[in-house]
């Protein structure tokens, strides 16, 4: 299997005095992404990952380190689960639909 450039550098440390939830976050710049395979390139690939096409990611913001269970779990008791400004329009519809209450 092949792999892209590497997501996380192991080798940059937490920073310090680790923020939470209110954390810094980074820009990661919008542009065009090749998504999936190519059968011939891949042979083994599966048929959810073909064929390799272009798509336009947007711009987003995302943390510098990941959320940890803790962090997670203060978020749920702060009712932040409960909060439509930190769901798409969809997710929230489903949400709604569906009777969440809290993640699975």
């Amino acid at each position: 299997l092949r792999s892209g450039a590497p997501l996380l550098d192991r080798g940059t440390p937490l920073p310090p005095g680790r923020p939470g939830l209110a954390g810094t976050s980074v820009l990661v710049p919008g542009g065009e992404f090749v998504l999936g395979v190519d059968a011939a390139a891949e042979p083994y690939s599966l048929d959810n990952e073909r064929p390799a096409h272009v798509v336009d990611v947007p711009a987003f913001r995302i943390g510098r380190v990941p959320v940890t269970n803790a962090e997670w779990r203060q978020f749920i008791d702060d009712g932040g689960y409960d909060q439509p400004r930190w769901w798409s329009d969809a997710g929230w519809r489903h949400r709604i639909q569906a009777g969440l209450t809290a993640p699975l």
